[in-house]
């Protein structure tokens, strides 16, 4: 099913040369490099061993649509994981400069002992340490930029709201999620009638990457139809030709 929902995409946006001979497993590693993370931190995020994370970029097996999600949360391109098609040059770089520095503000907020000089006087040190990293992370949660991801900015929020109690994180993290379900609500209405359109079942994995691209990449109700179609197409192709 991805394979095939790989080649639609790529006929749709028409994605290099380059990026198409890459393999999922490829991409996957790719982007956890770009984000500067291992393989064990990365597969505690999905909730998998180092193992499976091995053999997702070995392609011995593929990433569930759950670890996706979690991969994006933490600012990886799933669009390029999946397709080979990555955002503008300068979205992506911009986004992905803002993804790293949420993660060292998290890691001065939480480890600040480590960035204190020697002979500083630990207790007021590490306040000041923590108050200047929250500083931080609350810009770039509020940033009007449109070129910081939502991932990125409820990832600084999250911290905050988490690691330093904030209570302003936590009120947009409300807003955001009550935007989330009304975005799913919609998506979901949306990918039932466009399943109707082509009369195709699916299973709740391809369901939710599907759900997915709607809410998180914008893809309209013709896309997916038109993605569905080619699905169908290519599985009655396969069975002609069994």
């Amino acid at each position: 099913m991805v394979r095939i929902s790989a080649l639609w995409w790529r006929n749709q946006n028409h994605a290099s040369e380059s990026e198409q001979t890459l393999s999922i497993g490829a991409r996957l590693k790719a982007e956890r490099l770009r984000l500067g993370l291992s393989q064990t931190y990365f597969a505690q995020i999905a909730g998998a061993s180092k193992s499976a994370q091995i053999s997702w970029e070995k392609d011995e097996s593929s990433p569930t649509a759950k670890a996706l999600v979690s991969f994006r949360e933490v600012g990886a391109d799933i669009p390029f994981i999946l397709f080979g098609e990555r955002r503008s040059g300068q979205s992506a770089e911009v986004d992905s400069h803002y993804a790293a520095k949420v993660h060292e503000l998290k890691d001065q907020v939480v480890n600040p002992g480590k960035y204190m000089a020697d002979d500083a006087l630990s207790q007021a040190a590490s306040f000041h340490i923590v108050q200047r990293a929250a500083d931080a992370l609350g810009r770039i949660a509020t940033s009007t930029d449109p070129l910081i991801s939502d991932q990125t900015k409820a990832l600084a929020d999250d911290i905050l709201r988490i690691h330093c109690n904030d209570a302003a994180a936590a009120e947009r993290r409300s807003a955001r999620y009550a935007a989330v379900v009304a975005d799913r609500n919609r998506a979901e209405h949306d990918l039932r009638d466009a399943l109707g359109g082509v009369g195709l079942k699916i299973g709740p994995d391809l369901n939710q990457a599907l759900l997915t691209l709607i809410v998180d990449y914008r893809i309209d109700a013709r896309e997916i139809l038109g993605l569905l179609q080619a699905l169908k197409l290519e599985l009655k192709a396969n069975a002609d030709a069994a």
